[in-house]
């Protein structure tokens, strides 16, 4: 499940169309089928346009998609396999190991949409039992300071065939030497606290937080995580995996 926040909106009137958009896609579950799951990018427009959709995934190497849109009853479509495109934190996924962690670091795992004139932006993470979509904000709409919206984490045992799936989300920077300020609502995956995370990040750069699964029925909930920063952010968050209600009703 992901939920894409937008901040506080103030001041002029904002909304969802704009001209250049900045996001990622946190952590799915890849089980059963993991080679046909893909992360789709949808791009609306009211009029034509043309436009570029550049993206890098673990190996930080920029590539870039010509966005034509001459007939705007029809909508733009890219699909890209997840595999080191997607963030990885903790996971169960096939193919992906603990050594790919990469919660509470600084990664590039990043898409950017750039168009001359304004347009919408979706995005879809597809996985065999498991689909998150979104829409995507774009860079004018955004905030400096944001509350998560998550759901709780799920730990093997505590609802049948679900794995460890943690509540989580990320951060990206629409600008550089962006400063951050986190305050987890509950103990996080790499310092198994609640302390605050500080960081600095650069334009395109992100970071992804999932909560501590040691929890016994893996309860951590990153829901009121207050996230502050210098210069306006993206955030995206959501659980790896909800399952509702989160334990067995034995």
């Amino acid at each position: 499940m992901g939920i894409c926040a937008s901040g506080v909106l103030m001041a002029q009137e904002k909304d969802s169309r704009g001209k250049d958009f900045w996001f990622t896609f946190i952590p799915n579950l890849h089980v059963n089928n993991p080679e046909t799951d893909s992360l789709y990018i949808y791009v609306a427009a009211s009029e034509p346009t043309n436009g570029t959709l550049r993206y890098k995934g673990r190996n930080g190497i920029w590539r870039t998609i010509v966005i034509n849109i001459p007939d705007p009853a029809k909508v733009f479509t890219y699909r890209v396999y997840w595999y080191d495109i997607e963030l990885q934190g903790d996971t169960e996924s096939n193919g992906q190991n603990s050594s790919g962690n990469q919660a509470e670091a600084v990664a590039e795992n990043v898409f950017n949409v750039s168009t001359d004139k304004d347009v919408t932006v979706y995005a879809l993470n597809q996985a065999s039992t498991t689909s998150d979509a979104f829409l995507v904000l774009p860079t004018d709409a955004l905030g400096k300071d944001h509350y998560v919206l998550s759901y709780n984490s799920h730990r093997n045992g505590s609802v049948a065939s679900t794995g460890n799936t943690p509540s989580q989300f990320a951060i990206v920077a629409t600008e550089d030497n962006t400063e951050i300020t986190i305050n987890p609502s509950a103990p996080t995956s790499k310092r198994s606290s609640s302390n605050p995370i500080l960081t600095i990040l650069n334009q395109g750069e992100t970071f992804l937080v999932q909560a501590s699964m040691t929890v016994g029925d893996g309860s951590g909930d990153m829901t009121v995580t207050r996230v502050q920063s210098t210069k306006p952010i993206a955030l995206f968050s959501g659980q790896q995996r909800a399952i509702i209600p989160i334990k067995n009703s034995e």
